[in-house]
């Protein structure tokens, strides 16, 4: 009975949190821009030139603002919700799972994961 309780236990912390496992609770979002060389800020004052990416938090919103000289700047949104990951612990690790994923912000993903800004639709 006590092997199998620890078995248990072993088996439960290895499979616990697949998103933060997996994921993490950054995310990767690439950013790009027509024509390339704009100036873009994140929510949290971050701030690029296209091409690159920014590393932001899984489980908040964001705004991004993109600028670039002689045009009007443009935001696109970034919005949070829960990823695939997180619904495996149902099948795997049950709430202990569910509740370090959420604990550590990996339960969500940001979409889009790609933002592209044209400014040369703007006359």
């Amino acid at each position: 009975m006590r092997k199998s309780l620890c078995l248990l236990l072993v088996i439960s912390l290895f499979t616990s949190g697949c998103a933060t496992i997996v994921t993490g609770k950054y995310q990767d979002i690439s950013v790009s821009s027509d024509p390339p060389g704009a100036t873009v800020k994140s929510g949290e004052g971050s701030t690029i030139t296209t091409p690159g990416s920014f590393q932001l938090l899984r489980n908040k919103d964001y705004t991004l603002a993109a600028s670039y000289p002689e045009k009007a700047p443009i935001q696109q949104k970034l919005k949070h919700e829960l990823q695939g990951w997180f619904w495996m612990n149902i099948l795997l690790g049950g709430i202990p799972g569910m509740v370090i994923d959420l604990a550590t912000g990996s339960a969500c993903e940001l979409k889009p994961k790609q933002v592209h800004f044209d400014f040369t639709k703007q006359s």
